[in-house]
């Protein structure tokens, strides 16, 4: 009841079919609207008694669908608690005022749960990044949430995720691992949604066009984002026809390596792999090919954060 009382946003049930019987509720149809966002529900939730008493969790499997979700707003609206939010309105206006939402509040996955959901949302809002078709399964286990090959799509590429993401109490910083596939993503678009890019791979902003990109990694955060020092990862891009973005730089490669008058600024492909180890970026020797030429480069370079 705390936390509903804390809530801006009314939950509507406009259906509601369940039953119940011996400590299992059985949810046959259940429609809920939190602000913009809407739900269809349905599934069974059991162990009750055992959650009530202290002696289990509370298990149960749910299917979800959707029409559209704004992630970002729901998980600051429900991970409030005494201990971890000092001004609730004050982060729900940051939300509706469109701010860096995840940094108001960090999410904190609730304890003694373990359910799983199974989901097919048409939309969500996460971020202020909009996602179609996602569908996959969603686990809550006790103070942890599972992704498990989450599939979903936007205007900037096809992607997937699998990731675990740990609270172990509000006191500590969130750890995640995950796994993070792209394909056919703008490298503006790449730099936008994971601003950490950036600062691994200095040297993708210098480019545009269309890439792939992968990254396996592991990393405690703050206000959710990865704290560099404790960052363990590895990551390949790989594109084709990308754009030098810098004339200046492309001029001075074209005079150098004696390059025709017609030559474009476009290197024709990049394969990258790349290790971090918490602040140390390693690059692993990868070709690049442009004009009639290829270049091998490598190197290693720190991380100032």
């Amino acid at each position: 009841d705390g936390n509903l009382e804390m809530l801006d946003e009314p939950i509507l049930l406009p259906v509601l079919d369940m039953d119940f019987s011996l400590g299992r509720f059985n949810i046959n149809d259940c429609r809920v609207e939190i602000d913009n966002s809407d739900i269809m529900l349905w599934g069974d939730v059991y162990n009750i008694g055992e959650y009530i008493d202290g002696t289990g969790l509370l298990t149960g499997e749910l299917f979800l669908e959707s029409d559209y979700v704004d992630v970002t707003k729901l998980m600051q609206l429900f991970s409030a608690d005494d201990e971890t939010v000092q001004n609730t309105e004050e982060a729900i206006e940051e939300i509706e005022a469109g701010k860096d939402t995840l940094s108001a509040m960090p999410f904190i996955v609730p304890k003694g749960i373990d359910l799983t959901m199974y989901t097919n949302l048409s939309e969500i809002n996460f971020n202020d990044h909009l996602f179609n078709n996602v569908g996959g399964d969603v686990t809550i286990k006790d103070g942890v949430a599972i992704l498990q090959e989450l599939g979903f799509s936007s205007d900037a590429a096809e992607m997937q995720l699998t990731a675990i993401y740990r609270t172990p109490s509000p006191q500590d910083d969130p750890f995640i691992e995950l796994d993070f596939h792209l394909l056919d993503i703008e490298i503006d678009e790449l730099i936008n949604l994971i601003p950490s890019v950036d600062s691994i791979v200095p040297m993708l902003k210098a480019f545009s066009g269309q890439a792939n990109f992968h990254l396996a990694a592991e990393t405690f955060l703050q206000n959710n984002t990865p704290i560099m020092s404790t960052l363990l990862g590895a990551a390949a891009i790989d594109g084709k026809d990308l754009v030098l973005l810098d004339n200046e730089v492309f001029d001075g490669i074209k005079r150098k390596l004696l390059m025709s008058k017609d030559a474009r600024n476009v290197i024709d492909s990049i394969d990258v792999q790349l290790q971090v180890i918490r602040n140390r970026v390693t690059l692993y020797p990868f070709r690049v090919h442009m004009d009639r030429y290829t270049a091998i480069i490598d190197g290693r370079h720190f991380i100032n954060k």
